[in-house]
């Protein structure tokens, strides 16, 4: 094997096309790795369950990502889309999602913690690191996977990989176009106008039959009065 793999990393800018391609690439991988964590758990293997499920919450994670990325115009802004796309801490915070709405998160706003001081990214770094390596800990205490996880932690790591993937569809060109129509015009304005903006995003994407409901009802989930749909 020849060469340094982080060199043929792309950090140029990417076409509608591409970008969608890519959120494809990432959701089916994560499904894939979803199905992987299922049949370790279903076979008695928690710690490996635990590991595959974070690396199934953090490639569903790069979509997100790369609507970012879609939206960078300077090369410091492409630099730091790309890096927070190949970072894990940036990608595992949809981790917390499905126990936020768990424990009554409504909308949008209630989620904007997720990004902003959370320490649920690092946690579940953590976690995933526990479930896959040894260390030691303490000076005098080793951790071993095999004993660091038990079967409730892969189970509930699973359910919360399967509630931000299981609904994932195909993205499609138009999808990421109608996404820089509405949003690169507020990518730099105030909170306000972004949420409006999304609203309309979500309105022409149902108008388009390009996403299922009531736009509706994805405009009261940006207002915070309503769940996310999914």
């Amino acid at each position: 094997m020849t060469g340094n793999k982080k060199s043929n990393r792309f950090v140029g800018r990417l076409t509608p096309a591409q970008i969608a391609q890519g959120m494809n690439c990432a959701n089916s991988n994560a499904k894939r790795l979803l199905n992987d964590a299922e049949l370790l758990c279903e076979n008695g293997r928690f710690a490996s369950a635990v590991g595959l499920g974070v690396l199934a919450i953090e490639e569903a994670g790069k979509e997100a990502m790369l609507r970012t990325l879609a939206l960078a115009e300077s090369a410091n802004e492409l630099n730091e889309a790309w890096r927070d796309y190949r970072t894990h801490t940036s990608k595992n915070r949809l981790f917390a999602v499905p126990f936020l709405n768990a424990h009554g998160t409504m909308g949008l706003e209630d989620l904007k913690p997720l990004f902003k001081g959370s320490e649920y990214p690092q946690s579940i770094e953590d976690l995933k690191q526990r479930s896959l390596y040894s260390d030691c800990l303490g000076g005098d205490r080793w951790s071993s996977p095999n004993e660091a996880i038990c079967e409730e932690m892969a189970k509930g790591v699973i359910a919360a990989a399967r509630a931000v993937i299981k609904n994932k569809t195909q993205v499609t060109e138009k999808e990421v176009e109608l996404w820089l129509q509405h949003m690169a015009p507020v990518k730099d304005k105030d909170w306000e106008l972004k949420k409006a903006a999304l609203k309309n995003w979500f309105a022409d994407l149902v108008r388009l039959g390009l996403l299922k409901g009531n736009a509706d009802d994805y405009a009261r989930f940006v207002d915070g009065k309503k769940r996310w749909l999914n």
